[in-house]
């Protein structure tokens, strides 16, 4: 059995959610190594568990990426066009009904700073924040998220990573300026989102759940930014 057969055996389990899994060489051969779909809703969209992808680096190469669309073509989503970047490796997708498939493979692909849709590690609020600057030639660090998207309500990880990030605090009494980057804090102990100031009171964002958008610095958002930082081009 090859691992594409394996891999459809694996989609075909359900036909209410997207499974996912990664393709290895192993002993010199691709073999299918099922994953665990972490997504919040697995019935549209997928994220690979990170204990499962160790796992699979463990046992071999890591020379693909595997999930499937039950409910539509095997066409890759911009979702799905955007994390082929972001891991670097080529794409499989499946309809486990129609067993039709699909290949890709990165090609540099950029999603649109406005209307991209979110999903946690290749397409949140701080992706865009590198996505913004890298179109006006300036870089900003990533770096690796927690599993989930929660974890960084109680980890700090914005206020200790900001500033490792090619970016400096602004003192208080200092005007915002477009381009400034906006720590805000909303359900947790800590900030838990990030914006870009654009200018004439607006703000470029990409909150979970949403597509990112361009919408008035208003007095909601302005109440929870805790801090602001310039890039330190």
């Amino acid at each position: 059995m090859n691992w594409k057969e394996s891999a459809l055996i694996h989609a075909k389990e359900t036909n209410t959610k997207e499974v996912c899994g990664l393709i290895c060489i192993v002993k010199g051969r691709k073999k299918y190594w099922p994953c665990e779909n972490i997504a919040d809703d697995t019935t549209d969209g997928f994220c690979l568990s990170p204990d499962d992808w160790m796992k699979a680096e463990d046992e071999g190469e890591l020379v693909g990426v595997f999930h499937s669309h039950p409910f539509t073509s095997p066409q890759p989503s911009q979702v799905d066009l955007s994390s082929c970047e972001h891991l670097g490796l080529p794409f499989y997708i499946v309809n486990p009904q129609t067993e039709q498939w699909h290949e890709f493979k990165p090609t540099g692909y950029k999603a649109p700073l406005i209307g991209r849709q979110w999903t946690w590690q290749s397409s949140d609020c701080w992706g865009l924040v590198i996505d913004y600057f890298a179109k006006k030639g300036l870089t900003v660090k990533d770096w690796k998220r927690p599993n989930k998207p929660e974890e960084i309500l109680t980890n700090g990880i914005f206020e200790r990573l900001i500033p490792r990030s090619n970016f400096v605090q602004i003192d208080d009494n200092k005007e915002t300026l477009p381009g400034d980057l906006l720590l805000m804090k909303f359900t947790g102990p800590d900030p838990d989102h990030v914006a870009i100031y654009i200018g004439e009171q607006m703000v470029l964002h990409h909150m979970a759940g949403r597509l990112s958008s361009r919408d008035l610095y208003n007095q909601f958002l302005i109440d929870a930014t805790v801090r602001r930082y310039r890039h330190a081009a």
